[in-house]
């Protein structure tokens, strides 16, 4: 797909979603509320206060960096999610990384 330029745009596969000892792919996040919430939208609103963003993510992925994760980022999930549920996007296939390994 061409943009434009001066537009910030990221590819879903590029987006990841830090944890205390790794980053876990926007996809997967994606997928586990998809499982969590059965398939339909969100149980929690994207406006909903910081403090429930925050649990209802941690219900998703417990091991979250609250430090460096904002209630602005779990909003934006929530919209993703519902957006891309609505296209009937989701569930996400998730593929590994297409770099090939080299022999030793």
């Amino acid at each position: 797909m061409v943009t434009n330029p001066q537009l910030q745009v990221s590819a879903l596969a590029e987006i990841q979603i830090y944890t205390l000892t790794d980053v876990v792919p926007l996809a997967a996040v994606l997928n586990q509320m998809f499982e969590r919430e059965a398939g339909k939208p969100s149980s929690l609103q994207p406006k909903a206060p910081g403090e429930e963003l925050l649990a209802y993510f941690e219900t998703l992925l417990p091991d979250f960096d609250s430090e460096r994760v904002y209630p602005s980022h779990i909003k934006k999930v929530i919209q993703w999610y519902n957006l891309l549920l609505a296209h009937k996007v989701l569930p996400i296939a998730i593929t590994e990384d297409p770099t090939p390994q080299e022999d030793e």
